[in-house]
């Protein structure tokens, strides 16, 4: 989670912006279960058939919207039940990071890196760089465009208005 906001090769001022198309898709899973060892490091000695630890995460804000989707993943390296679930919070996430995407076409900017995350200043929001595409014409435009992959921005309760936040702000049946 990179802080580009300091940086004016990532940042992309509104006067900067040519064309932005977001995308929001369904998710790929809403909710993982993850299996570990009881022993670590101990591929190819016989002791696979041992039933593992395990955990599960769900995130029911996506299992109110979309249902149960389930993904799975095995870790030889992790012995906890809990370092499993930390695991797979973060690994959920993973799954999920092309659920919201976009397009951006800027002025050209050849210094940018695919993986680092752009900031843009109209939505306050950052995207990561999935690929960069530059392009020119003799006598027209040099651009280059941006395809974003998992948008990450601030939080605001329903109903937030800007003002101070309160229990009072908070209005949850006009989100």
């Amino acid at each position: 989670n990179m802080d580009t906001r300091e940086d004016p090769v990532y940042v992309v001022a509104d006067r900067d912006l040519i064309s932005l198309s977001e995308q929001d898709s369904e998710p790929e899973a809403t909710y993982i279960k993850g299996t570990g060892s009881h022993f670590q490091n101990v591929s190819g000695t016989g002791l696979e058939g041992w039933l593992g630890v395990a955990a599960m995460y769900a995130d029911y804000r996506l299992v109110a919207d979309f249902g149960w989707r389930e993904a799975t993943f095995e870790t030889a390296y992790l012995s906890d039940a809990r370092a499993i679930y930390i695991s797979a919070i973060n690994r959920l996430d993973i799954v999920n990071s092309g659920r919201r995407s976009c397009n951006i076409t800027i002025p050209l900017r050849p210094e940018m890196k695919p993986g680092y995350p752009v900031y843009l200043e109209g939505t306050g929001c950052y995207y990561y760089i999935e690929s960069l595409n530059h392009s020119f014409q003799f006598g027209g435009q040099c651009t280059t465009q941006i395809t974003g992959t998992a948008k990450r921005g601030k939080f605001h309760a329903p109903g937030h208005t800007g003002g101070p936040i309160t229990v009072d702000n908070i209005q949850l049946d006009n989100p």
